[in-house]
């Protein structure tokens, strides 16, 4: 995040796979030499690293820095000095990012879309991306479909979605949204396995209508199936129809799937006949595309949010859940460690030619919580008396149990957030 020039900001990664008893003892002098990369520990105005007792008889116009290991080829990073009784922490555990999700009809419980023959249907899709373009004259997306002579609202369902998936892969950006199927009937055989043999799987490849199985035995055209991501049913969960049995092992879909490429455990796919699926009530689930993201390349990180509406105003459109970066999510990590400052390293290798990243700690795909430490100071010479502030932010990575959860061994943990008081470990997990 971006902050003003006169506020000092820093950050620090504290590693997650970094034993505590790898760490100097308390009383030794911090190198990059003796500190393993991706450790943090608190140090005294003469890099000598403080325990809890030691940090204890500091007095409140003693200074300390939180040093970060970088490797031994690089240079130790030493944050800004900040005086014992001039800071305050603030801690927040890691909350995962989420996209936006709007359903338009049924969302799986409630709700139809219209059935009228012969009639033509769009969904408009407003981009709400805050950058220049978007902000002085947003971009329409657009899904249009007329019904036949004899429709239903599932002819409607897999037409208006053909058309959007279709009209969205043309996005030069990213995908933006992924438009899919819903139906609010349960499945009359909650697995496949009932059919197929039990021990098989069917597979789905993304941007496909051809699925294929163990055996086709007993499945028809018009048919439709719930993907879900367990043998428990959603009603949330995406519906395909099938088109066509092509062989004993392969199927064509109405429309191309959307999930990411698996052999599927077949109980996880759930059966709805044609003539019970068809009877039923269908909606539009609209779900935002994570954005690519590279912190050298891009120096953003933003979720895909966007307003939908409906040709029929009648049909309801509801907001399901918002678009959030979260908190501690890997992107956000990188982001504030890329526009931190580094303090005595000289890290300035982006000013030349060619230019060369900083030193980037923050792994992708991990989570985090953050410790922030503000602090205020007053620094005063023969001529004058002035003011500093600032901030470090120390993001604790977590263990990848779900939810995840800050390990008492984690070094930022015990050689920080402990000597510092700033909380508990079950205070930063997810």
């Amino acid at each position: 995040m971006l902050r003003n020039q006169d506020y000092k900001n820093e950050v620090v990664i504290s590693s997650e796979g970094i034993a505590t008893l790898t760490l100097p003892a308390a009383g030794t002098v911090i190198t990059k030499d003796n500190l393993p990369q991706g450790a943090i520990v608190v140090v005294d105005a003469g890099n000598r690293r403080l325990d809890n007792a030691a940090f204890v008889a500091l007095g409140n116009n003693d200074y300390f820095r939180i040093a970060q290991g970088l490797g031994t080829s690089k240079p130790l990073f030493l944050s800004a000095k900040i005086r014992k009784g001039g800071y305050s922490t603030t801690i927040k555990s890691h909350v995962a990012a989420t996209e936006q999700i709007t359903t338009i009809g049924s969302n799986g419980t409630d709700g139809s879309l219209p059935s009228a023959n012969e009639t033509g249907y769009f969904i408009k899709i407003r981009k709400n991306d805050n950058d220049a373009a978007n902000r002085s004259q947003p971009t329409d997306i657009f899904a249009q479909f007329t019904s036949s002579a004899s429709t239903s609202q599932s002819e409607i369902a897999f037409g208006l979605i053909n058309n959007l998936n279709k009209n969205l892969a043309l996005e030069p950006a990213n995908g933006y949204l992924v438009g899919e199927v819903n139906i609010d009937t349960a499945a009359t055989n909650t697995e496949f396995g009932g059919l197929l043999n039990p021990t098989g799987n069917v597979t789905l490849t993304k941007g496909s209508k051809i699925a294929t199985m163990t055996d086709t035995q007993d499945l028809s055209a018009g048919d439709y199936f719930r993907v879900d991501s367990s043998a428990t049913e959603t009603l949330t969960a995406p519906v395909y129809r099938i088109k066509s049995v092509d062989s004993a092992t392969q199927v064509t879909l109405d429309s191309a799937f959307t999930g990411t490429t698996a052999a599927i455990d077949d109980d996880f796919i759930h059966l709805i006949p044609s003539a019970t699926g068809i009877a039923d009530n269908f909606g539009i689930r609209l779900t935002g595309v994570e954005a690519d993201f590279d912190v050298a390349a891009f120096r953003d990180f933003y979720k895909n949010r966007f307003t939908a509406s409906f040709s029929d105003s009648t049909v309801s459109v509801r907001h399901v859940q918002g678009a959030s970066e979260g908190v501690g999510s890997w992107q956000r990590v990188q982001m504030d460690e890329y526009f931190a400052q580094w303090g005595f390293e000289g890290q300035d290798q982006m000013a030349g030619v060619p230019p060369r990243p900083r030193e980037q700690e923050a792994s992708a795909n991990s989570k985090y919580s953050v410790c922030t430490l503000s602090f205020t100071d007053q620094l005063t010479d023969m001529m004058v008396t002035s003011s500093t502030k600032g901030s470090v932010a120390i993001y604790l990575e977590l263990d990848s149990s779900s939810p995840a959860e800050l390990t008492n061994a984690n070094t930022g943990f015990e050689a920080v957030v402990t000597v510092l008081a700033a909380g508990g470990a079950t205070d930063f997990d997810e």
